[in-house]
């Protein structure tokens, strides 16, 4: 997927619109802490999450979740396999990921972005369904 100027530059307003309205609502989650305001718990889903720091460290994890969401699958990895994530919950759009392993948004113009089968994404993790099968890569990328 090759970016022009003129998209990069609506994806970096979106990215800052986003990071503003989540400090701004001043609500923390980590992976300690999980915001459920709808009930997405039912048939287990298979998938494969991938991390992507971007400079050279990538995770692949097979996960089965009864949460069948890009958060829910991200949340449940950290808890089988011991890494953090921070996150906040915008009551206007929901949840958005801030760090994973400590690789936090805003670092050298960085930032969390996901795709589901290889397709970018531009809603909150929390509201996008998985199906078994799903590929999720979370990438810590500059724009």
């Amino acid at each position: 997927m090759k970016i022009d100027k003129g998209q990069t530059v609506a994806i970096a307003a979106i990215v800052a619109i986003v990071l503003i309205a989540g400090i701004l609502a001043g609500v923390s989650a980590t992976r300690n802490e999980r915001i459920v305001y709808v009930e997405k718990a039912g048939n287990p889903v298979a998938a494969t999450l991938i991390i992507d720091f971007g400079n050279g460290t990538v995770l692949n994890y097979s996960i089965t979740t009864r949460d069948a969401t890009v958060y829910g699958l991200l949340m449940d990895a950290s808890h089988t396999y011991n890494f953090t994530v921070k996150s906040h919950y915008d009551s206007g759009a929901g949840m958005f990921v801030d760090s994973i392993s400590g690789a936090e948004n805003g670092e050298q113009s960085r930032y969390w972005m996901y795709s589901v089968n290889n397709e970018l994404v531009w809603e909150s993790a929390d509201k996008k369904i998985l199906s078994d099968g799903d590929v999720v890569l979370w990438a810590y990328t500059s724009w």
